[in-house]
């Protein structure tokens, strides 16, 4: 039987385009999309219950084809949604499995949208700064959520409103995270900490003292989601929403925490010995890193510099001997 060696080799090229298909939450390079919906009766509408818009996600593939999805869009959010606090609030994208097949939504329900909240450009230096906490966060913790930064253009329907462009990023969805990282989800609150796993306790206590963060409490599952992995000894908490951190330095910060103070994050509870030393060794080997990240961003030189000064502090506490005697059994 002879083979035509054209063919298969178109055969063999059109299986390897395919396998190499954009995957979301699998590079650092950004994707662009376009979402077109009614953004002014979105705007204009105050609903007091989440209401879900037809809209559209558009991107080209790996080929440059334009593919088109359909979706559902929605608010989200609590002081972002105010329409006094934020011109565009937060948003989430729902697909339905029918239309994604063969899209890089494929296999996704949900998933959370993070961009500018007003057209001041203090607000897209937050979302680049938020979406640093995330990298960083998955840099120095196996327990910790994806991210996948997008360009954005908002396309207005009704044509009321002129097209508008933001940076921002998409959040692996909860179920994803958790079979990722996991076995289940636990929403029991007031979990001790003594339940939780050790390691990842530690990592996720350093990692908001890294960032200056006060919006949080595990006691309370508050920008907190806790999953159960039955191959890892105790709890593992996963942090999310960070804008509120010192590190992003958002617009709405000081409106939102007032003058509360960077609370202790350990809260008394000493964790083993052995334990710090091995997590801050490793979260010492991974700074060049952590600066790499900040550098190579896309923040203007004077807030690289500034975010430098911050992980700077934090190292330095790292190396302070009453600093590890506080936190070590």
């Amino acid at each position: 039987m002879r083979i035509n060696i054209s063919i298969l080799f178109v055969i063999i090229s059109f299986q390897f385009c395919n396998g190499q298909e954009m995957e979301l939450f699998s590079s650092e390079d950004p994707i662009n999309l376009t979402i077109k919906w009614n953004i002014n009766r979105f705007l204009n509408k105050n609903e007091k219950e989440a209401k879900r818009y037809s809209t559209v996600v558009i991107y080209n593939d790996t080929v440059g084809k334009r593919v088109k999805v359909k979706a559902e869009i929605e608010k989200r959010g609590n002081f972002r949604r105010n329409p006094e606090n934020c011109s565009l609030p937060p948003i989430s994208l729902h697909f339905n499995k029918k239309n994604t097949s063969s899209t890089i939504f494929d296999g996704y329900k949900k998933i959370k949208v993070v961009s500018r909240c007003d057209l001041q450009n203090e607000y897209l230096v937050a979302v680049k700064k938020e979406l640093l906490c995330y990298k960083i966060n998955e840099l120095l913790n196996p327990y910790s959520y994806k991210t996948q930064a997008v360009n954005i253009e908002y396309i207005d329907r009704s044509g009321n409103l002129g097209p508008m462009f933001s940076f921002g990023f998409l959040i692996e969805p909860k179920k994803h995270m958790v079979k990722r990282i996991g076995d289940r989800e636990c929403k029991d609150k007031a979990i001790p900490y003594s339940q939780f796993n050790q390691d990842a306790l530690l990592r996720f206590f350093l990692f908001q003292h890294l960032i200056g963060n006060t919006d949080w409490m595990i006691q309370d599952n508050h920008n907190v989601k806790i999953v159960e992995n039955d191959s890892v000894n105790g709890f593992i908490p996963v942090a999310y929403d960070m804008d509120l951190a010192y590190f992003c330095k958002a617009p709405y910060l000081s409106k939102v925490i007032g003058d509360k103070e960077l609370p202790m994050a350990f809260g008394g509870i000493p964790i083993q010995g052995t334990i710090v030393q091995s997590v801050v060794n490793d979260i010492i080997d991974k700074r060049s890193q952590i600066e790499l990240l900040i550098s190579n961003s896309l923040l203007m030189n004077d807030q690289k510099q500034e975010l430098l000064n911050m992980i700077d502090d934090f190292y330095q506490n790292l190396i302070d001997p009453e600093f590890i005697k506080m936190i070590s059994k």
